[in-house]
């Protein structure tokens, strides 16, 4: 049966009006959640005109879900909690703990929201790029070049905000390559978890957690190369450390969902 191949299009263009509102956010925050949104109700949209259950694009329970979710945010949350405590054991950042600039107050309750705005931000993103992208693109291309495409436009989705905090080309060409080989290994966990949702979301999740709550919790000082380790406003993923802490992620999602 010859593939259809007028399913790629409708996905890009959904992608490219949700993109240009990301880089208007950048002067209009109010645009961020709406870009969000517009992606996630479009990709829902265009899953459902082809007659297919929401639930297909990975979200429904299975008998295991707890435990993919539990490795997910174990391996998100602990390989790059390893990272911060070695980078500050050897000088390369300073962390002091304290309320710092971005919450002004250290109550459970704005703790609590910026847990609960990391989750859903989180599941948004993985119900378009995992759920609806990478299975579209696989419809029409090799389950290897679709996981590379579905992953390098949600790389791509971070770049305004790069480009907005002033960091080099050489630079941001880097967080590109880490969020794409975050967004393979997020793919290959969709896969391999019965093409759920519950370890890419339990990964996403545990890995934005780990820098989040650092950030809500400390004041990070940067006192190494940029190249080592990412430039302030996105590190590591901008950095040497980034990219190899994304590739280790990568080979320890491959080989360990499995197990489940």
């Amino acid at each position: 049966m010859t593939p259809d191949r007028t399913r790629i299009p409708k996905p890009l263009v959904l992608y490219s009006i949700a993109f240009v509102m990301i880089a208007l956010a950048v002067h209009k925050p109010w645009l961020s959640p709406l870009s969000l949104s517009v992606l996630l109700a479009g990709s829902i949209w265009l899953w459902m005109l082809e007659r297919r259950s929401v639930r297909d694009l990975g979200i429904h329970f299975i008998s295991s879900w707890r435990n993919y979710a539990c490795l997910g945010i174990f391996i998100g949350f602990t390989f790059p909690s390893i990272l911060t405590i070695m980078e500050n054991a050897s000088g390369w950042i300073t962390i002091v703990w304290g309320p710092n600039s971005i919450v002004n107050s250290n109550s459970i309750t704005s703790s609590l929201i910026a847990v609960i705005k990391i989750a859903l931000v989180v599941a948004v993103e993985e119900v378009v790029f995992r759920g609806y992208f990478l299975q579209q693109f696989s419809l029409n291309l090799k389950t290897s070049k679709a996981m590379f495409l579905s992953s390098l436009l949600w790389a791509l989705l971070h770049l305004p905000n790069m480009v907005n905090s002033g960091m080099s080309a050489v630079f941001v060409a880097m967080g590109i390559v880490t969020f794409t080989v975050l967004g393979v290994a997020l793919s290959v966990g969709f896969l391999e978890a019965e093409s759920t949702l519950w370890f890419p979301f339990g990964l996403h999740f545990g890995y934005n957690l780990s820098y989040s709550l650092i950030g809500i919790f400390a004041a990070v000082t940067f006192n190494a190369p940029v190249w080592l380790v990412g430039h302030q406003a996105w590190a590591p993923e901008s950095g040497l450390l980034g990219l190899i802490l994304s590739i280790i992620i990568f080979i320890t999602a491959k080989f360990t969902v499995k197990w489940i």
